[in-house]
């Protein structure tokens, strides 16, 4: 049973990690659709927004995210060599079987971390990656309903019905671009809330039931990962959430009062009514791409762990 609970965390990467790149594969023409669809609305946008800042902030966020894998992975290789020299005892990150004796010999024993380490470490950058460019574009999008509600404001004040109608167009476009990105990645979205939930059930079970600095070292960080993966999940959707339905307050806040052209205003009024109705990434239906939606699924693995607890002790 210790051994299961040890590893099953981990062997669970091998199908997420080998599902995301399938899906990257298969996807890949849509994809560069949705690239260059992005490209395309952002060289039609007027007035800039304090991008820069929103860069620096999904820069710093992604380096936070970088440091939680390689924690994983770093962390119990330490612990690994430091029971070996100061205790004279042979841990391996998980369990696993060799062609050769990795338990009492010491070359077979690094040979061993050496392989866990690389084979980690690929599975923990392809997770990465793919994480990026979700994110990347998520806030991209964001960026352009910020930049969108600015140019409607701006083209309203100066009655300028040209930029106007072309700027309700663009709002036309990102809701289709929102909506392929959930279609692409849907699967990728209820995938990664399971297996966070998962991974967070045992890898708490495990804290719980943790004595030596080695086996903390393999379930804290597991856990660390977990959360700010499934976290950083919502907090883009919630951003793009925030963001598309801004697009109207740009309206309210502008003087579309003034003018004149019926045709133009009921546009607006469609904008708007598009607008409150938020655009939200849902998990194949099940759920949403949101801060709450974070906050439930931690619930779930809350009551993972209770309920492998009570198997374990019983």
């Amino acid at each position: 049973m210790d051994i299961v609970i040890k590893t099953l965390p981990n062997l669970a990467l091998i199908p997420y990690n080998t599902s995301k790149a399938i899906i990257f594969y298969i996807q890949r023409k849509k994809i560069v659709k949705l690239l260059e669809a992005l490209i395309e609305n952002w060289k039609l946008s007027q007035v800039k927004t304090n991008y820069k800042s929103e860069l620096k902030k999904f820069q710093f966020l992604n380096k936070f995210y970088i440091i939680t894998y390689v924690l994983i992975m770093t962390l119990p290789t330490i612990t690994s060599v430091y029971e070996y020299i100061c205790k004279q005892q042979r841990k391996e990150m998980i369990e696993v079987w060799f062609p050769w004796d990795s338990k009492n010999n010491d070359l077979g024993f690094f040979i061993g971390m050496a392989f866990i380490y690389w084979s980690g470490s690929n599975v923990c950058f392809i997770i990465v990656s793919a994480d990026f460019y979700i994110f990347s574009t998520i806030t991209v999008l964001s960026i352009l309903f910020d930049a969108l509600k600015n140019d409607i404001k701006a083209a309203v004040n100066a009655k300028n019905v040209k930029k106007l109608k072309i700027a309700i167009e663009r709002h036309q476009k990102l809701i289709l671009i929102s909506d392929n990105l959930e279609k692409i990645f849907s699967f990728i979205f209820i995938y990664s809330f399971l297996n966070a939930a998962f991974a967070l059930g045992f890898s708490g079970f495990e804290l719980a039931a943790a004595k030596t600095l080695h086996e903390y070292s393999l379930c804290v960080p597991f856990m660390i990962g977990a959360l700010a993966q499934i976290y950083f999940y919502c907090y883009y959707g919630e951003k793009l959430l925030i963001a598309s339905v801004s697009v109207a307050n740009g309206i309210f806040e502008s003087n579309w009062d003034d003018l004149h052209d019926s045709k133009v205003r009921k546009l607006l009024i469609l904008v708007i009514q598009r607008s409150q109705k938020a655009k939200k990434l849902n998990v194949l239906g099940f759920s949403e791409l949101t801060l709450d939606t974070f906050t439930k699924i931690s619930t779930s693995a809350y009551s993972y762990y209770t309920l492998l607890k009570d198997i374990y002790y019983e």
